[in-house]
């Protein structure tokens, strides 16, 4: 059995140390890295605190006085399914990513009464101003320049506040469901159209290319019948030179062009065998069969 005495000591000392406990943190203020941290009596900034570490705050212990940590570190938000309309009025749902950081607490603090709700706003706003100029192409083309036009838009305000936006990004670009199925089906139809026209075009260049071969051609062709008669015309010219090899190839041409079966050839009879009379009376029957 324990000594009522010793649980009585016991408990006196565990109360004493939630005590202690409480008075601590009453009394001090954990600051940390990158985060200044305002102490407020009566809403009125008394002190403010941006040295790292444990302060000790003996009149932090009064109702009156409050103490309120804001943080320097970078922080990001993500503003979704914002809609805005384009150049045509086609509704477009777009996802928005800002990084941002807080660089003057006091203006953070007190300049605005709550610096989230006001920047979604701010953000709402200038995303529907500065896309409502845009098409879908163009958004889905420049999201990159866009986002950094959005950005500068937005700082200029936010810097006000004490808010420096360092950078913004367009993640996502949608459109509603009824919208999408019209969209795609316009662009289906274009590909059909400008594959229609495509074909047609290539047809016409191949009809071209075709007439301007067999021209290509004919040309040649004319060329080559041409030149035939020059070249024959120098071959008699260089032939000339020579009589006896110019009417060998005459008499071979007039002999290469004669039809066997239509042609009878009479080289004549032996000397004594007929006499003058006879021999045109054997040619007359000859050339009569």
């Amino acid at each position: 059995m324990f000594n009522p005495s010793i649980l009585s000591g016991l408990a006196l000392v565990f109360c004493l140390c939630l005590i202690g406990y409480w008075l601590f943190n009453k009394l001090t203020e954990q600051v940390d890295d990158e985060t200044e941290t305002f102490i407020l009596k009566m809403g009125q900034v008394k002190k403010t605190l941006k040295t790292p570490g444990l302060h000790f705050i003996p009149e932090k212990f009064l109702p009156w006085v409050q103490a309120i940590n804001i943080s320097k570190q970078i922080d990001y938000k993500n503003f979704k399914n914002i809609q805005v309309s384009d150049h045509y009025g086609t509704t477009v749902i777009i996802d928005l990513w800002v990084e941002f950081r807080i660089s003057d607490p006091y203006k953070a603090l007190f300049s605005v009464e709550n610096w989230e709700e006001v920047m979604e706003s701010l953000v709402i706003h200038t995303t529907a101003s500065i896309l409502c100029s845009q098409t879908i192409d163009k958004i889905l083309k420049h999201r990159t320049e866009l986002a950094e036009q959005l950005r500068m838009a937005m700082i200029q305000e936010t810097e006000r506040w004490g808010i420096t936006i360092s950078g913004a990004m367009i993640q996502n670009v949608g459109l509603l469901p009824e919208i999408s199925k019209q969209f795609f089906n316009s662009v289906a139809a274009r590909i059909e159209r400008t594959k229609a026209l495509i074909e047609e075009e290539g047809r016409i260049r191949v009809a071209k290319l075709e007439a301007s071969t067999h021209f290509k051609v004919a040309e040649l062709n004319s060329l080559a019948k041409l030149q035939l008669p020059i070249a024959i015309g120098a071959a008699y010219g260089n032939l000339s030179a020579e009589p006896k090899v110019l009417r060998g190839f005459q008499e071979y041409w007039e002999l290469n062009h004669l039809d066997p079966r239509k042609t009878v050839i009479f080289n004549g009879f032996k000397s004594g065998s007929l006499d003058a009379a006879e021999s045109i009376a054997a040619l007359e029957s000859i050339l009569s069969h």
